[in-house]
């Protein structure tokens, strides 16, 4: 099979790693194509013409619905076409209900679907990593997005 991402030094190098690994550990060949930002979009997005692809999503807030509703039947982030007509119903369902338990539940199950279903595999991920002197600074705090507005840190008097 092959990997296609989008021509950035970072991107190749995880790309190579992958390939190194699935074939070392694996005993899987695989091949990398990358292509420039807007044929790569092209492909992954629009023409759907790829094995795996690299793609991203940061949280815009946090819910899981943030995540969940990518993979609605033919949603525009849809890019491996994932579909499920349960899983649908389902995140449409918890867009209707207030937070709290039952939509908890209801989220829970759609997860439960999607990942039975693998409808997406994530290969890597980024991870963040903060190094601040909490006993010199005030107003930052770890939170499930990692982003932090500066502007509410000051330095302890």
């Amino acid at each position: 099979f092959t990997i296609l991402y989008n021509t950035n030094e970072g991107h190749k190098k995880i790309a190579e790693f992958m390939q190194e690994q699935w074939k070392t550990n694996l005993n899987i060949n695989v091949n990398l194509q990358n292509q420039e930002w807007k044929t790569f979009l092209d492909t992954r997005s629009t023409s759907h013409d790829f094995d795996v692809a690299r793609n991203g999503w940061v949280a815009d807030y946090m819910d899981p619905s943030n995540f969940q509703e990518l993979f609605l039947t033919g949603g525009g982030n849809n890019d491996g076409q994932y579909s499920n007509p349960k899983f649908d119903e389902l995140i449409k369902k918890a867009a209707t209900l207030p937070e709290g338990a039952e939509r908890n539940k209801v989220q829970m199950d759609a997860e439960k679907i999607f990942a039975a279903d693998q409808g997406m595999l994530p290969l890597y991920w980024y991870v963040n990593l903060d190094m601040i002197d909490l006993s010199k600074w005030d107003g930052w705090y770890p939170n499930p997005l990692g982003m932090h507005d500066w502007k509410f840190i000051s330095k302890k008097k």
